[in-house]
C-alpha cells in the first residue's frame, strides 16, 4: 500500500477499533444483569460468571463488528473532511474510489473475521455459555448452606441462619425432605458442621442438639426425636448437560454444510440448517458494501455544520439488522427459500452503496447529507433579550 492507503487505513482501523470496544462494553453491561440473577444460586459465583462472560464475547463480537465499521468509516471519512485533508487529497487527483480502498481492504479482512466469528466461535461459545448457565443453576449438596436463604435440593429444602464458614459451620439449620410416599421429614438444629468423607468424597451435615419430625402424608404427626447428634448424607450430583449441536445454533458452518449434503434431515431441520448458513454468510457479506455507504455519509462541504451521518447511520443498521432478522424467521417457518431474504438484503445493501458511491464519485451532486431537507429548529425558551424601545 501507498504512504496515503496506510495513513487512511490507520485512522479507519483506529476508530473501527475503539467503536468495537465500546459497543462490546455496552452489551455486556447490560447482559450482566441477566448473569447476576443466574448465578445468585450458584455453588461457585466467580467462576461461573467469568465462563459466562467469556462465552457471551463471540455473540456480541458478531454485533458489535458491523455496527463499528459503518460508524467507524463514517466518522473517520467525516474527520478526514473536517480536517480538509478529504479535500487536498481530491484536489490532487486522487478519485474517491482510490481513497476508498483502504477501506475496502478493511471489510474484506472484517468479513474474514465475522465469517470465522459467527461460523465457528459462535457456535462453540453458544453452547458453553449454556452449559455454564445449567451447571450454575444446578445446586450442589455444599452450595446449598452458602446462600442464606430457602434452597431446594432434590426433594429437600435447606435453610440456615447464615452461610458456610471457612470452618465448615452452620447456625439456624432447617431441613425439610419429602419421601416419595408423601411422608415429611423435619430436622432443625441450632448449629451444625459439614464434612466430607475422604474415601467416598460424599458431604454429610452434623447437627448437633436439634430434634427431628416425621409427618404423615395425611398431615398427622407420626414420631419426634430429639438427638444429640444426626448424620444428613448429601448424594446429590450435579447432571452433565447434554452434547453440542442439538439446535443450528450450535453447529459451525462446517458442520451445517455437511449435514445438508449428506442428507437425513427432517424438512424443518433442512430448512433451519440452511436457512442458519444462509444468515451467517449474509451477515459477512454484507460488511463489503458498507464502505459505499459510510464513505458518501460521512462527506460534507467543509464550511458545513451538517454531522448527521452517524445518526443516518445507525438508522440503516437498526433497519439492517431488523430486516435480517425478519428473513431469517420467514425463512425458519418456510415462508421465502433460505436464501432470498439473507441475500435478498446483501443486494438491496449494495445496490443502495453503488448509486450513494457513484453519485459522489462521478458526479456533481452535492453530498448526500447535504442534500437531506434542514430540519425544523425546535423554538427557544427561557429568558430572552429584551427588545430595545422604538425598535
Amino acid at each position: 500500500m501507498s504512504l496515503l492507503d496506510r495513513y487512511v487505513f490507520r485512522n479507519a482501523a483506529f476508530v473501527v477499533g475503539g467503536l468495537v470496544l465500546l459497543a462490546l462494553s455496552v452489551l455486556m453491561l447490560e447482559r450482566m444483569l441477566r448473569i447476576m440473577e443466574v448465578i445468585s444460586l450458584s455453588s461457585n459465583p466467580a467462576s461461573d460468571a467469568v465462563r459466562m462472560v467469556i462465552n457471551l464475547i463471540p455473540h456480541y463480537l458478531g454485533l458489535a463488528i458491523p455496527a463499528a465499521f459503518l460508524l467507524g468509516t463514517i466518522i473517520a471519512t467525516d474527520r478526514l473532511n473536517r480536517g480538509e485533508e478529504l479535500t487536498a487529497i481530491l484536489a490532487s487527483s486522487v478519485p474517491l474510489t482510490r481513497f476508498a480502498k483502504p477501506f475496502i481492504l478493511l471489510s474484506i479482512m472484517l468479513s474474514l473475521l465475522v465469517v470465522f466469528v459467527e461460523g465457528y466461535m459462535q457456535p462453540h461459545s453458544r453452547y458453553g455459555y449454556r452449559e455454564a448457565v445449567h451447571i450454575a443453576q444446578q445446586q450442589t449438596f455444599t452450595g446449598a448452606f452458602r446462600e442464606g436463604k430457602f434452597v431446594r435440593l432434590g426433594d429437600r429444602t435447606i435453610w440456615t441462619r447464615d452461610e458456610l464458614g471457612d470452618t465448615g459451620g452452620v447456625t439456624g439449620v432447617f431441613i425439610h425432605e419429602l419421601q416419595p410416599d408423601g411422608t415429611i421429614r423435619v430436622a432443625t438444629a441450632p448449629e451444625g458442621v459439614l464434612r466430607v468423607d475422604p474415601q467416598t468424597r460424599v458431604p454429610s451435615l452434623i447437627l448437633s442438639g436439634g430434634a427431628s419430625y416425621v409427618v404423615r402424608p395425611d398431615g398427622t404427626p407420626e414420631a419426634s426425636v430429639r438427638f444429640d447428634t444426626l448424620a444428613v448424607a448429601g448424594a446429590e450430583e450435579l447432571t452433565a448437560y447434554r452434547p453440542r449441536g442439538v439446535d443450528e445454533e450450535e453447529m459451525t458452518i462446517g458442520e451445517l454444510l455437511g449435514a445438508l449434503s449428506e442428507g437425513g434431515l427432517t424438512e424443518d431441520q433442512a430448512r433451519a440448517a440452511g436457512t442458519a448458513l444462509n444468515t451467517r454468510l449474509s451477515r459477512a457479506a454484507i460488511l463489503m458494501t458498507f464502505p459505499f455507504i459510510g464513505i458518501p455519509l460521512g462527506m460534507s462541504f467543509n464550511r458545513s455544520q451538517r454531522s448527521g451521518g452517524v445518526f443516518v447511520g445507525l438508522l440503516y443498521l437498526v433497519l439492517l439488522q431488523k430486516t435480517l432478522e425478519a428473513a431469517s424467521a420467514a425463512g425458519m417457518a418456510g415462508q421465502v427459500p433460505a436464501w432470498l431474504g439473507c441475500w435478498g438484503a446483501v443486494i438491496a445493501s449494495a445496490s443502495l452503496g453503488a448509486w450513494l458511491f457513484y453519485r459522489s464519485a462521478y458526479t456533481a451532486a452535492p453530498p448526500p447529507m447535504e442534500s437531506l431537507p434542514d430540519l425544523p429548529k425546535l423554538p427557544r425558551f427561557g429568558r430572552q433579550n429584551p427588545v430595545p424601545a422604538g425598535a
